[in-house]
């Protein structure tokens, strides 16, 4: 298995330096925002001296990461343009207005460090999905997707309303505090579905306006074995070979799977297998879809 794990974030997910691509769904929204004309600007990065410091304290590590992100925010868009419109495109809790604890310390992140720097409070939108294991669903979202009466079928979104008191009250709805909790305006549930394991493709994916690509690896592999483990991807042509994948799926013991493609670009179909037993990976399939 650690082989395979080494595929998924060691070779897949390219380019290597970004792991923010590390899904073809992110990538596909980065293209879909290059595609609208939106202008792309990075500003989680840094410098080498920046980064041998932050190996000395894994707290102080955070803090100053989230301090970079705001400080470049700052300087690569709103210095220049101080009217400009930004959607900014972060995860984990890079987007909290209120303190949250980091190894037993409270550390300030990205949205209050860049409000407190601007004066400009940002809008902050959450999403929450299903892990695909009940061990690790949030509380709230078991509550409210999996356990409730009204079970949620469509991504459902929750605004905090701004004329409520900060502070929840006990008769509110628990998503209300969950967003007091690290000071979120809204919040977007997605439905149950299941992961990303061949013909098992989430709802959501299917519904988009999307192109279905049967896949069957028992006929397109002369050597498919059953208990081979196989990543099926579809490479955009026109990104290049380190190109993040349109999308990609693991391939089920039948080998049957479905891909969904942006449509226009024309696709590459890679597939990689992975033998736990020997620690190999290689590409088994490439060829033009």
């Amino acid at each position: 298995m650690a082989g395979w794990i080494q595929i998924l974030h060691a070779v897949v997910n390219r380019p290597p330096n970004c792991p923010t691509l590390a899904s073809h769904p992110r990538a596909r929204l980065l293209r879909a925002a290059i595609r609208a004309g939106m202008k792309i600007v990075a500003f989680d990065v840094s410098d080498p001296a920046e980064l041998a410091e932050l190996r000395k304290d894994p707290v102080e590590q955070i803090a100053r990461r989230e301090d970079w992100m705001a400080r470049n925010l700052e300087d690569r868009i709103l210095k220049p343009d101080p009217k400009a419109k930004i959607l900014v495109w972060v995860g984990m809790g890079h987007i909290a207005k209120k303190p949250m604890e980091a190894g037993g310390k409270p550390v300030e992140f990205f949205a209050l460090r860049l409000w407190k720097r601007t004066g400009i409070e940002p809008y902050c939108i959450n999403q929450v999905s299903d892990s695909g294991d009940a061990a690790t669903d949030r509380g709230v979202y078991r509550l409210l997707a999996k356990t409730g009466i009204h079970k949620i079928r469509w991504p459902a979104a929750f605004k905090r309303d701004a004329q409520r008191p900060s502070e929840p009250r006990g008769n509110d709805h628990p998503i209300y505090g969950l967003c007091h909790e690290v000071g979120l305006d809204a919040m977007v549930i997605h439905p149950p579905a299941p992961f990303e394991r061949g013909a098992q493709r989430p709802q959501w994916l299917r519904n988009q306006d999307l192109q279905r690509v049967g896949v069957r690896l028992d006929t397109l592999l002369p050597a498919f074995d059953p208990a081979a483990r196989y990543l099926v991807q579809a490479i955009p042509r026109d990104g290049g070979d380190d190109a993040a994948p349109d999308d990609q799926l693991i391939a089920t013991p039948t080998g049957a799977g479905a891909l969904y493609l942006t449509p226009g670009p024309k696709h590459t179909l890679r597939v990689w297998r992975s033998d736990s037993r020997r620690q190999d990976e290689r590409v088994v399939l490439e060829r033009e879809l």
